[in-house]
């Protein structure tokens, strides 16, 4: 009877750890825009590549009162793609690919086959590889691979929306 007692009793401390573990991620959203340009032929991978994007990491920190030596892992959450310009059905493949100076670039995000039925926006999938080393770095650059199903007659400006989990050690959890 003991042993049933103090397993009751330990159920919802190991419970409270996961949502413990949870109260030290801190999300940090950024936002690119890209533009395909027109004429971008069809069935061809096309590269193209983002300016420098700036994590602002450091301000996001500060208002936590944490600093970077406190980041056990960053991983990519989610990406969307938004056309401001129509639908997204121009698109066949896309890779997504971070550099950062000093690091191999890294395939981050992706979607293949995409249907004739996909609108204005397009969630894709994303990697599981922690990203603390590119995200630390003063700046990024994203690589597009993409490849069309058919030749662009307008250029397609795209929005993207990413957001990071920035995982924090805070009391070893």
């Amino acid at each position: 009877m003991k042993k049933h007692f103090l397993l009751l009793l330990l159920i919802p401390f190991f419970a409270g750890c996961d949502m413990l573990g949870e109260l030290t991620k801190i999300d940090l959203p950024l936002s690119q825009s890209l533009t395909i340009p027109k004429a971008t032929p069809a069935n061809v991978e096309t590269i193209i590549t983002t300016p420098a994007i700036e994590t602002g990491i450091e301000s996001v920190l500060a208002s936590y009162n944490v600093t970077t030596d406190l980041i056990q892992a960053v991983s990519f959450k989610e990406m969307k793609l938004t056309s401001t310009t129509g639908n997204m059905t121009f698109l066949k493949n896309l890779e997504i690919w971070i550099s950062a100076e000093g690091l191999d670039d890294k395939k981050i995000a992706w979607v293949t086959d995409v249907p004739e039925t996909t609108g204005t926006s397009i969630d894709l999938t994303v990697s599981t590889d922690d990203l603390q080393t590119y995200i630390l770095k003063d700046k990024f650059t994203l690589k597009f691979k993409t490849t069309t199903d058919k030749v662009l007659d307008a250029d397609q400006n795209i929005t993207m929306d990413m957001k990071f989990t920035i995982d924090l050690k805070v009391l070893g959890l």
